[in-house]
């Protein structure tokens, strides 16, 4: 029924699939303050919920291949790592995303967000493939760390893509195709 909500309040929650896309009449779902909510599957989203995060990150933690759906809602900070592969469904938008192991395969959709970020897991840098295609990338940040003890492989496909960014900063990192930086 309208009205209906899911608030997550376990100081650490966990589910396989966070899978939304059958949910009616605008679903409410609330991640209270200081939870770390993970997910080790896809996350699938239906059009007109609301997701609030209070500032938490959605963690997809993985090592199969996954999903991101989010017909249209604003993504919280999310962390994929793990190793997984993470399929990317339609266009997404959010507050800022993090990769710190395996593969991210954007499938032409645009990524509107603040910062598109590699990031260590306990200073631990891992490989991370980034296959972009056709993307176009709309953000103000995207960063790849230099690390004292040498960054890992980070391999980008880019295909035809488009970073649009007020911050670009990159070491060592070869761009291969047609990318537009």
């Amino acid at each position: 029924t309208v009205g209906d909500s899911v608030i997550i309040d376990q100081l650490y929650s966990q589910c396989h699939d966070f899978d939304w896309t059958n949910a009616t009449n605008s679903p409410y779902v609330k991640i209270n303050y200081g939870i770390q909510f993970v997910v080790s599957g896809s996350v699938k989203l239906a059009a007109g919920m609301n997701f609030e995060t209070y500032n938490n990150s959605l963690i997809l933690n993985s090592t199969e291949v996954n999903s991101i759906t989010s017909n249209g809602v604003y993504l919280p900070k999310t962390y994929c790592r793990g190793g997984g592969t993470w399929n990317l469904n339609d266009n997404i938008s959010g507050v800022s995303f993090y990769f710190n192991k395996g593969t991210i395969n954007t499938n032409d959709f645009d990524v509107h967000t603040i910062a598109f970020r590699y990031a260590s897991l306990n200073n631990v840098y891992d490989t991370t493939y980034y296959n972009l295609g056709t993307s176009k990338f709309y953000l103000n940040e995207f960063y790849i760390p230099e690390n004292s003890t040498g960054i890992p492989e980070l391999f980008f496909n880019p295909g035809n893509n488009q970073l649009t960014s007020n911050n670009l900063n990159f070491s060592d990192v070869t761009f291969l195709g047609n990318a537009i930086v």
